[in-house]
């Protein structure tokens, strides 16, 4: 891997995981207030970053997309592969190769 790309991978993953965190706050922040400007404030974060990856996650087979977006609403590898039928190392290795993909992808 080209340092370029793992500086790249990096950041995909980070900002992934930041998405998934925004998708539990979010969550979160609805059960206890319902409406209000925090949630408002979460959830453009998260739109705003989702925006720059989607067009990348787009491009991934039907099955990694699923994973990946599954991953960003907060579901956990176990659940996803059980709702799949993969394992849940399974599912980590397709993580990682679609982070791989969509860094390779990303154009910043």
């Amino acid at each position: 891997m080209t340092p370029g790309l793992e500086v790249k991978l990096f950041r995909v993953k980070r900002e992934l995981r930041r998405i998934k965190q925004l998708s539990h706050a979010i969550e979160a922040e609805r059960k206890k207030h319902g409406s209000s400007q925090r949630l408002e404030n979460i959830t453009s974060e998260r739109e705003a970053l989702t925006g720059v990856y989607m067009p990348a996650i787009d491009r991934l087979e039907p099955v990694d997309k699923s994973i990946i977006l599954s991953f960003i609403k907060g579901e956990s590898h176990a659940d996803i592969g059980a709702r799949l039928g993969y394992s849940e190392v399974g599912i980590r290795r397709r993580c990682e190769r679609a982070f791989e993909q969509i860094a390779s992808d990303i154009k910043w």
